[in-house]
């Protein structure tokens, strides 16, 4: 999860063969115990190679459409959880707090926040081919 603009992007860094399946977005509760309702949703309608591009919440990228539109804007003070689903890996989730977000950071699950490019570099290293 990161921020920039004033918009929340999901990064993605998948090892090669790798698909986004899909990514939904939902409420939480400030402790992140409890998950609430879908706020936004995306799904592939096909192959759609793993990336490290950011997916911006609200958008719909190629390749993918949204099964659930984002009715209000993400802002300070939401508490939010994010699911991505690829075929390799399987679902992943991130709990996160939108006003801890920063330009310059990635929160990554089960992890400190990192620059882009050490996410990158971590997320390489873990790949066979990496």
């Amino acid at each position: 999860m990161s921020e920039a603009d004033g918009e929340v992007g999901v990064l993605f860094a998948g090892c090669a063969g790798d698909v986004v399946e899909a990514i939904s977005l939902k409420l939480s509760d400030e402790n992140h115990e409890r998950i609430g309702p879908v706020l936004w949703e995306i799904e592939s309608r096909g192959p759609a190679p793993a990336r490290i591009e950011p997916f911006t919440i609200g958008e719909t990228p190629d390749g993918f459409e949204e099964t659930v539109g984002l009715e209000r804007p993400i802002g300070d003070g939401d508490h939010l959880f994010v699911v991505v689903t690829t075929r390799a890996v399987g679902t992943i989730g991130v709990s996160f707090d939108v006003d801890e977000l920063r330009s310059d950071e990635v929160h990554v699950a089960g992890a400190e926040p990192r620059s882009r490019a050490e996410f990158e570099a971590v997320a390489a290293r873990g790949c066979p081919e990496g």
